[in-house]
């Protein structure tokens, strides 16, 4: 290889092989989705908007918290619950060791086989202890060693048990008591007195009728006649002295009217006197009576639910009572939400549910409270969803929830990551409404959407925020509607959306901005009316894309290209029959997104790509599809020879994709690999794409992506162009494409190895020649229009190109050649392929 020779344009290729994509698997993630995002690439930063309000580790449906810091236990036990599946934890207790036995709907924990049910350790391993379990564990009460379960199951290590059996917890074998249920499941168990006391949803034990509740001789196992009536499902009970407490779905318990709550006597089964008389909840949203569990700390039994009041005093979500004078406490705190769980472990009574306050006091799912006093105590403990399940072992909290995460931070719609830890950093604006374009340039954030304020202070639709700390900054024009899209080139910011007005003065939908001053640019392409909602620059070039029909009064149809600097109407015009959502601009291609589906009158769907300065029309095209209504696509860019479409598909080309698909730039190929993105019941949606070198970035309305757990945003590492995942042959270095009579040999963007030729020019004298690209499709391209003239490496001509500015360098046999334009009758050698 030769790296004496002069430069030129005209390149040697030799391809290499792609392989798979690999997960960011350290990336935290939202609870909700993005609709944009942005990278800045200088500090390594990426931001996001969307309707979330967490941000956090991806941590499974349970995980360890230090009752102190908060924070989340990174060594905290990954469950494989298949959220397609509907999985999810069932219950967790303490296992006398500082750590847990937790049941629910998992195959494996940590990688390791487990039939939903497992022991993990106070550090956070999983333990040897591993019985085989025919179905669900929904109750677990452990006394010493021994673990009762209740449940759905048919065996426990292949012996028969009808819904309830006892395991030991020093090997997990599955020890003689076998009592033969008729029933669906068992869903509570205490022991109190020197019995194991049942409920559920059961019609008889041992041929014995029993409804829904029962009880046994600890010592034998025998089956007690205790036989209480209830007219409902209990779900839960605890025991005090002479009485068992049962909470449910019933309305007559032990012969009398108890609403969801009442108390039996443990000889007889009938009802004793205590009735709290729940009421109904009266918060928006929430107006079914629940009672969710019941918890005993001494002489003090703790209700959590959604209700109003207790025994006729305001009660919000939880009550005490003092089992040895029968009465209402005067302890409670009151909940924005429901309470599901409760644990009481010295003075602190921890509270889970579904709440973003209590006593006052913000906390999203969890709190700790004095069991004195009800002041709120320990820490915020981010979460991303409601929480179902606390059981505190030693001096840890094992959380249990139905969802993604916990705790990470809280925020409102807008967070950013760092790219090389995957953590959320501090940044944390408040905005008051919805952000639909972001752009970060120089440690700003630039924000557009449709909103009043930004950290309390106005700002109209637009915002600019300093990338690091959040802080606003003075940059405040007024913008009557909303903005959709934002461009910064230089000292300018172009804007655009579905506005009429900035700063008072007309502008429709597009509008220019000088950055230090804040002042409005003269510029005015003079949109008739419409929507700007995408827009990529191309030298002095603005191409936009949205919802129009004229622009610089001469039709223009969804998209359309201006000066950058004059905003003078250039003569591009593709004729696009409805909305674009999104534009992908570089040197060689514009490439169109949105929800048309008919492109210069040919049926073209939702994606299309054109020629720069001719507008003419490529023949890529996409074939999408959805059951649920019509596919289109919302985003799309061109990198690294790969051209990815995201939006709301099922299918592309005939294949399953899922809101994603991958086409080979060249060839127009659907590309085999798939993010694997999910969204279970509704069609998940990519809304926008990001690339940074290596780094394919997916945001948008999804769960799962590579068919791990992901919400709302998702990254992959690309493979370089050997194929190696972090190699090092990428786009951009040096490389060898095997050919001594080139020089400057790069990998390309489309993974190519190509080598520059020698140029000679036969009139040094004549003007500069033209600028020349090399294409994916082993043409030529030329800057301008130009005259162009093939001859041999004899002198005689091959072939004559009036006025183009491609020349078919693939469709010429492999030879020399020299091309001449009519730009000051400038030759060069070409090497023909």
């Amino acid at each position: 290889m030769n790296r004496a020779l002069p430069t030129v344009t005209i390149m040697l290729l030799c391809l290499a092989p792609l392989h798979a994509q690999e997960l960011q698997d350290h990336w935290w993630h939202v609870n909700g989705e993005v609709t944009t995002t942005a990278i800045d690439s200088a500090n390594d930063i990426l931001y996001l908007a969307g309707d979330f309000d967490h941000i956090g580790p991806v941590q499974i449906y349970g995980g360890i918290v230090d009752p102190i810091s908060g924070a989340l236990d990174p060594d905290s036990p990954v469950f494989d619950i298949n959220p397609t599946m509907g999985g999810e934890l069932y219950a967790v207790v303490s296992d006398g060791a500082g750590g847990w036995y937790v049941s629910g709907e998992f195959e494996e924990v940590d990688g390791v086989p487990r039939t939903g049910i497992a022991r993990i350790n106070a550090d956070g391993s999983l333990h040897p202890w591993n019985p085989i379990i025919a179905g669900s564990v929904d109750a677990m009460f452990r006394d010493g060693n021994v673990l009762y379960v209740g449940g759905w199951f048919t065996s426990i290590n292949g012996q028969p048990r009808s819904g309830l059996g006892a395991i030991s917890t020093i090997d997990g074998a599955a020890l003689p008591w076998a009592p033969e249920v008729v029933g669906t499941n068992h869903s509570g168990l205490a022991i109190h007195g020197g019995r194991l006391y049942v409920c559920g949803n059961f019609v008889s034990i041992e041929g014995q009728p029993r409804n829904n509740l029962a009880a046994f001789e600890l010592s034998t196992g025998l089956l007690l006649p205790w036989s209480p009536d209830v007219d409902g499902t209990p779900m839960d009970i605890v025991g005090h002295g002479g009485a068992v407490y049962v909470r449910g779905y019933f309305n007559n318990l032990g012969g009398l009217p108890r609403n969801r709550v009442g108390a039996l006597d443990t000889l007889s089964g009938t009802a004793l006197p205590w009735d709290p008389q729940l009421q109904a909840p009266t918060m928006p949203g929430t107006t079914i009576l629940a009672v969710e569990d019941l918890k005993i700390a001494g002489s003090t039994l703790y209700i959590g639910g959604a209700f109003s009041a207790a025994s006729g005093q305001v009660r919000h979500g939880l009550a005490a009572y003092d089992l040895l004078a029968g009465s209402l406490s005067a302890w409670t705190s009151e909940v924005s939400g429901g309470v599901f769980e409760l644990d009481v472990q010295g003075d602190t009574v921890w509270v889970a549910g579904n709440f973003n306050e209590i006593g006052g006091t913000y906390r999203t799912h969890l709190a700790a409270l004095h069991t004195v006093t009800a002041d709120v105590l320990g820490p915020l403990v981010p979460a991303s969803g409601p929480i179902h399940y606390i059981s505190v072992s030693g001096t840890q909290l094992f959380v249990g929830y139905n969802s993604q995460s916990i705790g990470g931070g809280m925020r409102n719609g807008l967070a950013s990551l760092d790219i090389n830890t995957g953590e959320a950093t501090d940044w944390a604006p408040e905005v008051d409404g919805a952000i639909y374009a972001m752009t970060a340039v120089g440690g700003v954030v630039y924000l557009g959407g449709l909103f009043t304020t930004v950290n309390g202070e106005p700002r109209a639709n637009f915002a600019a925020v300093d990338g690091s700390t959040g802080t606003l900054l003075p940059l405040q024009p007024v913008i009557n509607n909303a903005v959709y899209a934002l461009l910064v080139s230089g000292n300018d910011i172009f804007i655009g959306g579905y506005f009429t007005l900035v700063n008072g003065t007309p502008r429709t939908a597009i509008a220019k901005m000088d950055i230090p001053t804040g002042s409005l640019s003269a510029w005015d392409p003079e949109i008739l009316w419409g929507m700007v909602g995408a827009m990529g620059l191309r030298g002095d070039t603005l191409y936009f894309g949205g919802s129009f029909s004229e622009v610089g009064g001469m039709p223009r149809s969804s998209v359309a290209a201006v000066d950058a600097i004059s905003g003078q109407l250039e003569p591009w015009a593709p004729q696009v029959n409805a909305g674009v959502s999104d534009l992908y601009v570089d040197e060689l291609e514009i490439m169109a997104s949105g929800m048309f589906w008919n492109v210069g009158g040919v049926v073209h769907p939702h994606v299309a790509v054109f020629h720069p300065v001719t507008g003419d029309l490529d023949p890529f095209a996409v074939d999408l599809f959805t059951l649920d209504g019509p596919a289109y696509a919302r985003a799309g860019v061109n990198h690294w020879g790969k051209r990815y479409i995201g939006g709301e598909f099922w299918q592309a080309e005939g294949q399953s994709r899922v809101g994603f698909a991958a086409y080979d730039a060249s060839t127009g190929d659907l590309d085999p690999w798939t993010p694997g993105l999910w969204y279970q019941a509704v069609v998940p949606t990519v809304n926008a794409i990001g690339t940074r070198n290596d780094l394919l970035i997916l945001v948008g309305s999804f769960f799962m992506a590579g068919n791990k757990l992901r919400t709302g945003i998702v990254g992959f590492r690309l493979p370089d162009c050997s194929g190696l995942v972090g190699g090092n042959t990428v786009p951009g270095t040096p490389c060898d494409d095997g050919d001594p009579a080139t020089n400057n040999d790069v990998w390309t963007d489309a993974c190519v190895c190509a080598g520059e030729l020698t140029v000679s020019v036969a009139n040094p004298d004549a003007p500069a020649p033209l600028a020349w690209r090399y294409l994916p499709d082993g043409n030529i391209w030329l800057d301008r229009i130009a005259d162009v003239v093939l001859f041999d490496a004899l002198g005689r001509q091959v072939a004559s190109h009036p006025r183009t500015q491609l020349i078919p360098l693939a469709e010429l046999p492999s030879a020399t050649y020299l091309v001449r334009t009519d730009q000051g009758n400038a030759f060069r050698v070409v090497a023909g392929r």
